[in-house]
């Protein structure tokens, strides 16, 4: 029988093979990449954007430390990269979905958010299933917070409004990240077919709302949580592909950016 011990050291080795051949799938997948990235309509939407960000990490204020010396620079800079990347999966996605007819995109940086929505996502936060159960009316004057929603996505086929929260999921969030994120995925499902209504004119047959944690460490439990291999089923609509594309696209600039400044 196997103590503690021996339980913590295979699991620390699984996770770091799952890591390892995670990379390694994304390694091969992107370089075996032949076409033209220019020709890709997303492409076209987010070089500003792109550009703009490898600009910005080109010239990072930072420290430089006593034993990094010149490579202070890189973990200064990649530090910074992981956070910007996670601004242009959210953009590469938003604008590969606009290219299906069957959706309608929107953007909502301010999302509001009633004291009724809040405190029932605060009293069921670990049990996300009741989502399904509740549907409050929004109410505008009693709308006392606003949340930043990185994705609403109605299916005009199904009749169906989700929201998305967006994640790189490269790493585990503490307990406090993860709670504050199932509160703020309850919040807003529980408005999210009346706010359709009232805000959009349109009546919903469902609200659902999901976590994507791209890279695979999950941040909620299934159904609730959707991973890179989930999207194009999830939508029914090929997305991964191009994404990995512009992720192509990114890495490349990011890397020449770095090794140009440190020769």
């Amino acid at each position: 029988m196997l103590g503690k011990p021996d339980l913590v050291k295979i699991m620390k080795t699984a996770t770091y093979n799952l890591k390892w051949k995670t990379f390694r799938e994304l390694d091969n997948f992107q370089f075996k990449q032949k076409d033209n990235l220019e020709n890709l309509k997303i492409f076209k939407s987010l070089i500003p954007l792109i550009n703009y960000n490898i600009k910005s990490l080109s010239n990072p204020k930072f420290n430089i430390d006593p034993i990094g010396g010149k490579y202070s620079f890189i973990t200064s800079v990649m530090s910074s990269a992981y956070k910007r990347h996670g601004n242009i999966l959210e953009a590469a996605l938003k604008e590969k979905l606009k290219e299906c007819n069957d959706f309608i995109i929107f953007n909502e940086d301010k999302f509001p958010i009633t004291t009724e929505a809040k405190s029932k996502a605060a009293l069921y936060e670990k049990e996300l299933h009741k989502m399904k159960k509740i549907d409050l009316f929004y109410n505008e004057t009693a709308a006392k917070d606003f949340l930043q929603v990185d994705l609403i996505v109605y299916n005009k086929k199904s009749s169906i409004v989700s929201s998305y929260e967006l994640k790189r999921g490269n790493g585990y969030l503490d307990a406090g990240k993860k709670r504050s994120l199932r509160q703020d995925l309850m919040s807003t499902n529980f408005l999210l077919k009346d706010w359709m209504k009232k805000f959009h004119n349109i009546s919903v047959r469902a609200a659902h709302s999901y976590v994507i944690s791209y890279y695979g460490f999950k941040a909620v439990e299934k159904p609730f949580s959707l991973v890179r291999y989930d999207l194009d089923n999830h939508f029914k609509f090929s997305v991964v592909k191009d994404i990995e594309k512009v992720n192509l696209f990114f890495r490349n600039k990011l890397h020449k950016m770095i090794e140009d400044k440190i020769s």
